[in-house]
């Protein structure tokens, strides 16, 4: 998980800067960030779906580190603003495809009661991963240009690539509406670029979201949810 966090913090922080680098103004910086975030969106809905009807955690993983993979190696060839209009969609698409894959694999590997003290695990490793991507950074801007940085986000993603094969089926499946029947899992949600749904939302879906105003569950997490729009 380590790896992938780190390509997933440091492409969401050098791609604007890049944007910038290639001649393009703050325009297209917006411009870019929201195709990129209708991206993730569509790429949400579209891979818990996926997970949901075929449990292909595995097969997700391994397609989506190649794609962020290639489209890496593809910004660090790049000489022009308008083909990162074309990369970034892409890339959004298939880098959100490991969060639906990572929130089932923690709530399948050890019981409900320890579902806590692995999203936070799970979490400590995010902020670590999001550490060592600024650290690389900042040291790489001090001898290089911005591009050496794709490479470097292509390599993790490989190393990403290679731990994933390592992951079995769980005997049993789990549905991504689990997680709302857990604080942590809201939690780690919300901080992980969940900002929209992963599947189109029914009328069912906000009575989970009712019960968290009311404070069967936190009244934090409502607030937290109000700090999160309003962001």
């Amino acid at each position: 998980m380590l790896p992938s966090q780190v390509t997933t913090q440091g492409l969401s922080t050098v791609i604007p800067l890049y944007v910038i680098f290639l001649g393009g103004g703050i325009g297209e910086v917006a411009l870019i960030t929201a195709i990129q975030n209708a991206a993730v969106a569509v790429g949400s809905i579209f891979w818990g779906k996926v997970i949901d009807r075929f449990h292909a955690k595995r097969s997700i993983l391994l397609l989506s580190f190649l794609a962020v993979l290639l489209c890496s190696i593809g910004m660090y060839f790049t000489n022009s603003v308008i083909v990162l209009y074309e990369i970034v969609p892409i890339l959004g698409f298939f880098m959100v495809g490991k969060n639906p894959v990572t929130q089932l694999l923690v709530m399948e590997s050890v019981q409900r009661n320890l579902w806590s003290w692995l999203f936070a695990r799970t979490s400590i490793i995010s902020t670590l991963g999001m550490l060592v991507a600024m650290i690389i950074g900042t040291v790489g801007s001090l001898y290089f240009d911005l591009r050496p940085y794709f490479l470097i986000c292509a390599a993790s993603s490989m190393v990403a690539m290679i731990l994933s094969t390592a992951i079995r089926g769980a005997g049993f499946h789990l549905e991504r509406s689990s997680i709302a029947h857990s604080l942590q899992g809201i939690q780690y949600a919300i901080s992980h670029y969940h900002f929209i749904f992963q599947k189109i939302p029914e009328l069912y879906d906000f009575k989970h979201i009712i019960t968290i105003f009311k404070g069967k569950i936190g009244n934090e997490i409502g607030i937290l949810y109000f700090a999160t729009f309003f962001f």
